[in-house]
């Protein structure tokens, strides 16, 4: 939503412009300033890797990761440096709860201690990949380790020049190292996780990881996180 509010900030400033011509050196400071904002915006969602990052070298880690890239191709043209950034929307099912137990194979509350990016193997795509250290399980239909990896759309890429590319899913979070939260979480055929949603717990409070008109995520925004837990285990009860 900020991301948003800032895109379109960034669009009436540039129409202001060109309408007020002889105040157009300042409101040119005004465009530069909104589109910084908007990068740092993204900037703080988006884990990073290097265009020229090399595969793992073990060849089982190597064959994983590979597959990985594989199933984000996007089968479009290739990133590069002639562009700037990409960003989609995600459609959100009509039917998505907001608290989707049912449709979970794993919920978590944990922290994350790692996040990076990864660049899909056509190289039309980029995705993240989040390292969650379990604080408490929720839910468990598969078996899972003291720490997860869990992945998302989206993420910048910087090429050898400096240059950095960004893919920013509209609507879709990607949760922030050294933060807690209680995620929803379906297991891949690799062993690893997509993440269906989650909510951040900060210092008592719920703040959804995900914005969308389409499903009431918002309803949860700054509640107790007891109380919001404890509705959580309440619908796993009555599974």
């Amino acid at each position: 939503m900020k991301y948003l509010l800032l895109v379109l900030t960034l669009f009436l400033t540039v129409l202001f412009v060109i309408g007020n011509g002889p105040q157009q050196v300042h409101q040119n400071d005004k465009v530069v300033q909104a589109d910084e904002a908007s990068k740092r915006f993204i900037d703080e969602q988006l884990p990073i890797v290097d265009f020229n990052s090399p595969k793992p070298s073990e060849p089982a880690a190597r064959a994983k990761r590979l597959a990985k890239d594989r199933r984000h191709n996007l089968r479009k043209q290739p990133i590069g440096e002639r562009l700037t950034g990409m960003t989609t929307v995600y459609h959100w099912p009509a039917d998505f709860p907001p608290l989707p137990v049912e449709e979970s194979t794993t919920i978590i509350v944990g922290q994350v201690s790692e996040a990076k990016a990864h660049i899909s193997e056509d190289r039309s795509g980029v995705y993240s990949e989040v390292v969650v250290k379990i604080q408490e399980v929720l839910k468990d239909t598969v078996g899972i380790p003291a720490a997860i990896v869990a992945e998302r759309e989206g993420g910048r890429v910087r090429f050898p020049s400096g240059t950095v590319f960004r893919y920013f899913v509209d609507g879709l979070g990607i949760p922030k190292v050294n933060h807690r939260y209680l995620l929803f979480l379906k297991q891949l055929d690799d062993g690893d996780f997509s993440i269906l949603t989650g909510y951040q717990l900060l210092y008592g409070r719920v703040e959804p990881l995900d914005v969308t008109s389409v499903v009431p995520f918002a309803q949860y925004k700054d509640s107790d996180e007891m109380t919001f837990l404890s509705e959580v285990r309440k619908l796993l009860t009555h599974l």
